[in-house]
């Protein structure tokens, strides 16, 4: 892996916020996601993706 990203998201409209964090390769992209625990109820969890962008599963 090449390296992480913090995206941070905000709807105007609302409000609310989210943040994740994004794992990309060196081709730039995206092989896992991680939302920031306090949007999963505390419980880290990854989602992997393929090189085709294609989710694979989570751990």
């Amino acid at each position: 892996m090449a390296g992480r990203r913090v995206v941070r998201e905000w709807n105007p409209s609302t409000g609310l916020k989210r943040t994740w964090h994004e794992t990309v390769d060196h081709n730039g992209t995206i092989r896992q996601v991680r939302p920031d625990v306090k949007f999963t109820g505390g419980t880290k969890v990854h989602y992997r993706f393929d090189n085709s962008g294609d989710y694979i599963g989570k751990w």
